[in-house]
């Protein structure tokens, strides 16, 4: 089985969610572009799955999704197809590509020898630190333990996190891209983002995708989730134009200080994102309570957690229910 049938699959996936969002905002032109790109995917996996005897009842099912589809198109009823795609199609497409997984497929990406020569010419502190921690076999066992790679449906790595006889994910299952994407929404657009927890870096790489001229400041305490960002995401063109910057300190008090200097978040904002920062230990939120003073806080900026922003001009934040604590 051809490995560009799975990443054919991925970017129908995508071009889905792309042709749903612009057909409910009218915009019908740029969907129907994305379809016609959409229906030639289609084709190259249906030509596989037809001749597979094992993938017969996903061939039933595209053979009565299809034709309802194109005959939506040719009517031009972008709300149907709309519809079609959304309830019938993806669904399908999710299908086949767990199908495509089970049959080993996929190819999980390595980037973290390209990430690290961009590192050691633009940010050496930082490479050094990921250098050492690769080094250490130790380590590695541990993060085995504690963090553990695995696929979402549509095929991109996400990661599920073990503590206190709880495993949970720390991304989406399904579409951590999609969900990196739906975050962003939520934010304004703003020159500098301050990210508190980098997690395997899908939100990050959504702001830097969006917003062309923005710097993404990252502060992460935890070496192993930053060790597997640096694995699946190619960062080297934003080390390059230092467009990130990833501030790491397994001490969080030092931490703490980095963002102070920042001068971008008071201390109570801190505490906060405390309660929704991924990968902190009990010992770093005592750390983070502790941590009375008020600091200048600069108009204009977007503090980033994984489960919610604080935008220091509106002073508005939202959250979801906190995490459960990793013990490392």
């Amino acid at each position: 089985m051809d490995i560009k049938l799975f990443y054919n699959n991925q970017q129908s996936i995508k071009l889905s969610y792309g042709i749903v969002e612009s057909f409910r905002k009218q915009n019908f032109y740029i969907a129907t572009s994305k379809l016609t790109k959409l229906l030639g995917n289609l084709d190259t996996v249906a030509g596989y799955i037809f001749s597979q005897e094992d993938f017969k009842e996903l061939a039933d099912e595209l053979q009565l999704i299809l034709p309802a589809l194109l005959d939506a198109q040719d009517n031009c009823d972008y709300f149907l197809q709309a519809d079609i795609i959304e309830g019938d199609l993806l669904t399908l497409l999710q299908k086949i590509q767990i199908a495509f997984q089970e049959r080993d497929l996929v190819q999980v990406p390595d980037f973290f020898e390209r990430n690290m020569i961009a590192l050691k010419q633009y940010d050496f502190s930082l490479y050094r630190v990921l250098d050492k921690e690769n080094e250490d076999e130790g380590k590695n066992s541990l993060l085995s333990d504690k963090l553990t790679l695995s696929l979402a449906i549509n095929g991109q790595p996400t990661a599920q996190a073990f503590a206190n006889g709880q495993s949970f994910y720390l991304h989406s299952t399904v579409n951590p891209e999609r969900e990196a994407s739906l975050l962003a929404d939520s934010l304004k657009q703003a020159e500098e983002y301050m990210v508190f927890g980098m997690e395997l870096g899908y939100h990050v790489l959504e702001l830097l995708n969006r917003y062309q001229s923005a710097r993404v400041h990252v502060f992460e305490s935890n070496i192993y989730l930053l060790h597997m960002a640096f694995t699946y995401i190619d960062w080297t063109t934003y080390i390059a134009n230092g467009r990130m910057r990833v501030v790491y300190n397994d001490d969080l008090k030092q931490l703490v200080s980095e963002l102070i200097e920042a001068k971008s978040v008071t201390a109570g904002q801190l505490r906060q994102a405390q309660r929704f920062a991924v990968g902190i230990t009990e010992a770093e939120h005592r750390v983070l309570e502790k941590c009375g003073a008020l600091l200048p806080a600069a108009g204009g900026s977007v503090l980033v957690l994984q489960d919610g922003f604080y935008d220091t001009d509106k002073g508005v934040q939202t959250s979801a229910a906190p995490l459960p604590f990793l013990e490392f």
